[in-house]
């Protein structure tokens, strides 16, 4: 399976838009971007359409908004029902991902709806939610993904690299961890 797992496989066609896939049994899953994706497409097209000025959308945990003023609610993952966090964000893509709602477990032990590319099976990430702030939500709901991948610190470090983005993440334990350009009070 790990043989089929890569971007290699992908050619791409700008004269007529076109992908061709260049070895049988691969695939292109939009699981990691989808939702972003539609968000950002859904947002571009009422502002165009109907002159859309402000705004949210939610696509099932990924918010794109517009010129709005009003907070996001951030799930407790130990506590879904309940809030974690209020994020005060004016014009952006908030993406939460984790393994809260989207996850089994075997023999007490917990496997997550994410995969690790490098071994083909869920993540063992200590991450159990992650929030990301991004200048969209293709960016956010990529990044969110990775996060949960890489871990804690590579996951901070990647993303304070990265201008306009930001992170809450939420650890398995309930500790919280903040990318630099959070402002955050005692949780």
């Amino acid at each position: 399976m790990k043989n089929n797992i890569g971007s290699r496989f992908i050619e791409l066609n700008e004269s007529d838009t076109s992908i061709c896939l260049t070895k049988r049994g691969v695939s292109i899953d939009f699981g990691a971007i989808g939702k972003g994706y539609t968000a950002d497409k859904l947002i571009e097209f009422l502002k165009k359409k109907f002159s859309l000025k402000n705004g949210v959308i939610d696509a099932g945990g990924d918010l794109d908004k517009l010129n709005s003023e009003k907070g996001v609610f951030v799930p407790n993952p130990m506590s879904p029902k309940d809030t974690k966090f209020k994020i005060e964000v004016y014009s952006n893509s908030i993406v939460t991902s984790g393994d809260y709602y989207r996850r089994f477990e075997v023999n007490s032990e917990r496997y997550s709806h994410i995969i690790d590319p490098k071994t083909c099976r869920p993540t063992k990430s200590e991450i159990t939610s992650v929030t990301v702030i991004a200048p969209n939500g293709i960016i956010g709901d990529a990044l969110a993904t990775a996060i949960t991948v890489l871990g804690k610190d590579t996951g901070l470090n990647l993303v304070n690299q990265l201008p306009g983005v930001e992170d809450v993440m939420i650890l398995s334990s309930g500790d919280a961890f903040y990318s630099k350009g959070v402002i955050h009070y005692n949780d």
